[in-house]
């Protein structure tokens, strides 16, 4: 009743998570160019702070437009978003190439731990009494109408934007690549050695261009190189450098595409909605801010695990084990309205943990079909299937809490 539209509902929220999905992807694909031209550290200090002035600008927002505050707080938020996660992604993968799945989840760490940190700073100061939503819907659900906890909220944006810049800033000065002379020392090394004894070292990946400066480097013969590759007498941990147009040639590209369109509708829908769910049947704000909290710390933690079992195993192992779980957690999430607290803030964190997992698995899957150089580009392509997200409020008004359920869980399981 602050703004415009006055009858806004939660599940309208989800435009807000699906533009900063969106906003992600082509960023992605932008940051990736800015981190060539302009290098890891600016590109991510350019896209940091273009995500805090999002959230800062929501506190003018917010109180006039429900639209313009998706612009500030949804689009501007996951552009700056998509180019202040690919890039230093991308980064740690080219540090420890023989660990991309452990590294990709132990980058989405600081994802969990700072939402963990941010849901009780959130809460205890919007609503520091722990009063219950006093509004009821005409859908059933509930809603604060009290005036001390609304005219909160644009002030906490200022707290939350004002606060991630400066952490931003400090970080720009921790993020670096590896040294070239590194790299290339190391190149050399090992990669000479998988060639031509068809032997690996456990799992390290070295590109075709690493493979050309190498080889010229040692044998002075580019045509050497081509030989070699061209008569596959490499190890299957050698992974080329796929090019962003030739990527969308590959069928592959197809595959992890719609694997992450449907991972992204249920865990999309299910992160940005399962409070307002709770709510239609239990009404304890410090609850759902607790099972925020636990959720965001075992979403932080899983990420690394669903990640080393990539490392450990197989990337298309570890998706069928996750979107098999996923599957298991949607079809029986219903089952909290009878089971009680302790059934919902288990299966939240289950959702946040395959969350986790995929957003984790994802970006090294994508490394190791198409290779490090361009995971950023690539990476950015295959996040524009978050799309899905915006049928999400169209399929909860026709099909309800329980039928979209099952539905999610039916598309992760095929």
């Amino acid at each position: 009743n602050r703004s415009s539209p006055s009858d806004l509902k939660y599940i309208d929220g989800i435009w807000i998570q699906a533009c900063m999905l969106m906003g992600q992807g082509v960023t992605m694909f932008l940051g990736g160019i800015m981190e060539q031209t302009l290098g890891v550290r600016l590109a991510t200090l350019i896209g940091s702070w273009f995500l805090s002035a999002g959230v800062l600008l929501t506190h003018f927002t917010i109180q006039t437009s429900y639209i313009t505050s998706v612009l500030t707080y949804g689009v501007m938020f996951g552009l700056g978003c998509g180019a202040s996660y690919a890039i230093p992604v991308g980064a740690a993968m080219r540090w420890f190439p023989k660990y991309r799945g452990f590294v990709g989840g132990a980058v989405f760490f600081g994802f969990g731990v700072g939402s963990m940190i941010f849901n009780q700073i959130i809460t205890v100061f919007v609503n520091p009494n722990n009063l219950a939503p006093n509004v009821q819907g005409e859908d059933g659900e509930r809603y604060f109408g009290q005036e001390d906890i609304l005219d909160r909220v644009p002030t906490l944006f200022l707290l939350l934007g004002g606060t991630y810049a400066v952490v931003q800033f400090t970080a720009f000065f921790l993020i670096s690549d590896p040294p070239t002379d590194m790299v290339l020392s190391g190149n050399r090394g090992k990669y000479s050695t998988e060639v031509a004894g068809l032997e690996t070292d456990g799992g390290t990946v070295w590109t075709v261009q690493s493979t050309a400066t190498t080889n010229m480097e040692s044998n002075g013969s580019a045509t050497e190189v081509e030989n070699t590759t061209d008569h596959s007498s490499v190890t299957s941990d050698v992974t080329l450098d796929t090019r962003p147009l030739e990527m969308l040639k590959t069928p592959m590209f197809y595959i992890i595409w719609v694997l992450f369109l449907f991972g992204g509708l249920g865990g999309v829908f299910l992160a940005s909605q399962w409070k307002a769910y709770g709510q239609t049947f239990m009404q304890d704000d410090r609850f759902f801010s607790i099972v925020g909290s636990c959720a965001s710390a075992l979403n932080a933690v899983s990420g690394m695990v669903w990640g080393w079992i990539a490392d450990r195993y197989t990337c298309k192992l570890t998706i069928q084990l996750l979107y098999a779980m996923f599957a298991s957690v949607a079809y029986t999430l219903l089952a909290a309205e009878e089971a009680g607290k302790a059934f919902f803030l288990i299966w939240v964190c289950l959702v946040y943990s395959c969350l986790s997992g995929i957003y984790g698995v994802m970006p090294s899957t994508v490394g190791r079909v198409f290779g490090n150089k361009y995971i950023g580009i690539n990476y950015g392509l295959i996040l524009t299937s978050a799309a899905s997200a915006f049928v999400g409020q169209m399929l909860l008004d026709r099909l309800g809490y329980h039928g979209l359920f099952f539905l999610i869980g039916g598309t992760l399981t095929l």
